[in-house]
């Protein structure tokens, strides 16, 4: 029920505190708008979309009447968000106020999970833990050109990250038990961490790459060149339940733009960031009389 906020190094004097806590929900998946510098999650019990600032104030639900959302990406350049439901199978996307809420991809899921976004290169990553064909897939940030990015050797691909400085894609697996990164480009596939008990939520900042995990109700870091895994101690008061979501809290946005980045690419309602610079101007679902068109170079 609750989000808590701790240091990158915590200590006996300052172990962090509660963000937030809204009885009743789930937290599931916790991402940031990094230039309003709002957190946003995923509330599974509800079926809502919150967000608050990063102090935990102004605490509200975005998006309500949802299934199961589980894994949410915020393109903090284009004003968007993306999430998954795992009960209806499908990846979304709105602007982050909640309006003009529309389905991307809704055939061939199972059981959509996390989801990342690379903004400046207009492309979106998701992972499916489908039993007989657990994979990790990719589009454009506008649903379109789907394809899958990481197959074999998968079992319960669990979280996502993009780690923007070294361009990779890294990911925790529950069933195989691992941490590993690939470049986004779909070469160089290693293995960060290969003994993770139960890899729930992941994050990448600096050098180390953090995940909760379920097994073992920690929260533990590991250098991205691979290495051996740290325990962080202390938690904060309240901090003690079940780990789900985390995400790192940068100073600053990573340096990125695209076609949406001005004048919302001049769309009316929607406008999805595509490689080579290009976007298109899409309708949310409940608008009968919008326009969609491209721009793509």
């Amino acid at each position: 029920m609750s989000v808590m906020q701790i240091p990158y190094e915590p200590t006996e004097e300052n172990r962090g505190r509660q963000a937030t806590m809204v009885p009743g929900e789930i937290a599931v998946a916790l991402d940031v708008d990094c230039q309003e510098r709002y957190f946003y999650w995923t509330d599974q019990a509800n079926g809502n979309i919150r967000r608050a600032t990063y102090d935990g104030k102004d605490s509200r639900i975005i998006i309500a009447g949802l299934k199961s959302p589980e894994g949410i990406a915020i393109d903090w350049v284009s004003r968007n968000m993306y999430w998954t439901d795992a009960e209806l199978d499908t990846i979304e996307v709105a602007k982050l106020d909640g309006t003009s809420r529309k389905v991307l991809v809704a055939t061939e899921l199972v059981n959509p999970r996390a989801i990342a976004v690379e903004p400046y290169k207009g492309r979106l990553f998701w992972s499916d833990w489908n039993r007989e064909n657990p994979r990790i897939e990719t589009s454009w940030m506008d649903g379109d050109y789907r394809e899958d990015f990481v197959t074999g050797d998968l079992s319960l691909p669990n979280a996502l990250t993009i780690d923007f400085n070294n361009e990779e894609l890294c990911w925790g697996d529950a069933g195989t038990h691992r941490i590993e990164c690939i470049g986004l480009e779909g070469s160089g596939r290693r293995i960060v961490y290969s003994i993770a008990d139960y890899p729930f939520g992941l994050t990448n900042f600096g050098d180390s790459l953090y995940w909760t995990d379920w097994d073992s109700n920690e929260l533990n870091k590991v250098n991205k060149l691979g290495g051996l895994a740290t325990e962080m101690k202390p938690r904060p008061l309240g901090g003690n339940g079940r780990l789900y979501g985390i995400v790192a809290v940068k100073s600053t946005c990573p340096r990125a733009t695209n076609a949406c980045a001005q004048r919302n690419g001049g769309c009316d309602s929607l406008c999805l960031p595509t490689p080579h610079n290009g976007r298109t101007c899409a309708c949310p679902d409940d608008n009968i009389g919008c326009q969609r068109f491209f721009f793509r170079k």
